[in-house]
């Protein structure tokens, strides 16, 4: 990584290549779905794991499919209160 991409990384940019960011979505009614259920914005990651897969606030059929798209939505928005850009999506959210 380049020192451009290191003090980025540390904001919160991720430089993965390939995943959910190749197939060009970005989730808005999952994640708004997500954001609602979880509404304490110092909430942990577990927190918005439990509501996707285990309170099913994503409405999703199977169980897999639950994981599979918290998966999703944790790597594109990272939700974690200690990431910068992810405190400053549920900030102007």
């Amino acid at each position: 990584m380049t020192d451009n991409q290191l003090k980025l990384a540390k904001l919160g940019f991720g430089f993965k290549s390939g995943g959910v960011h190749t197939a060009r979505t970005m989730m808005f009614e999952e994640l708004e779905s997500l954001l609602e259920a979880v509404s304490d914005p110092a909430a942990p990651r577990s927190e918005y794991r439990e509501a996707a897969v285990g309170q099913n606030c994503l409405a999703k059929k199977t169980d897999s499919n639950r994981k599979l798209t918290y998966s999703n939505l944790a790597s594109l928005y990272s939700l974690e209160p200690s990431n910068v850009l992810f405190r400053a999506l549920r900030y102007f959210w």
